[in-house]
């Protein structure tokens, strides 16, 4: 994979979706060992003015939340107009980061060249594929999320799951050579 040129297509993705719906942060988390990606370090992200980049911080376990493992179980968006109901974010991205509302919404690596950013009826991501990552939406107010704020997340992540698609050749994708998921322990 050409990490440099696909660098800078996940920041443009999060600075476009940013100025699109107007959130205080958009990041992108991948793992991806084998392009330089691991998923407790944010592979891009865009900043309101004023808003604290979580980009530097790598301390959590991010395969092990409440939200990446509803993530997982469900494959698709995780939308959180505030967190009075599980699943429950870190109290670090309350606490630290000042976040009050998200909108989750997984990157996969479809199980075929047809299952990659399919929809369902009601809009959200329809995945047979390896979850490599989440696409992340963050708001400092309780916001109740509007139909178009989770389709531009949807279409997004979309765009991001088909860039991996496309550019990790089918022989070095997870689950192809039969080793599935990258664990934490095995991801160096």
């Amino acid at each position: 994979m050409d990490r440099p040129g696909a660098d800078d297509v996940l920041a443009a993705c999060c600075r476009a979706l940013l100025e699109r719906t107007g959130v205080d942060r958009v990041t992108v988390r991948v793992d991806l060992p084998q392009a330089g990606w691991a998923v407790d370090t944010v592979a891009a992200e865009a900043c309101r003015p004023g808003t604290r980049s979580i980009a530097g911080d790598s301390s959590l376990d991010q395969r092990r939340l409440q939200t990446v493992t509803w993530l997982e179980q469900h494959r698709k968006p995780l939308v959180q107009p505030d967190f009075s109901l599980p699943p429950f974010p870190p109290p670090e991205l309350v606490d630290i980061y000042g976040v009050r509302a998200q909108i989750l919404v997984p990157l996969d690596l479809g199980a075929d060249d047809d299952s990659v950013g399919e929809r369902d009826s009601a809009g959200e991501g329809v995945s047979g594929g390896l979850l490599v990552g989440w696409l992340s939406v963050h708001s400092g107010q309780v916001r109740p999320w509007t139909e178009l704020d989770i389709a531009a997340a949807c279409t997004t992540a979309a765009a991001i799951s088909e860039l991996f698609h496309q550019r990790l050749p089918a022989p070095q994708r997870p689950g192809h050579l039969g080793g599935g998921q990258v664990g934490p322990e095995e991801a160096g």
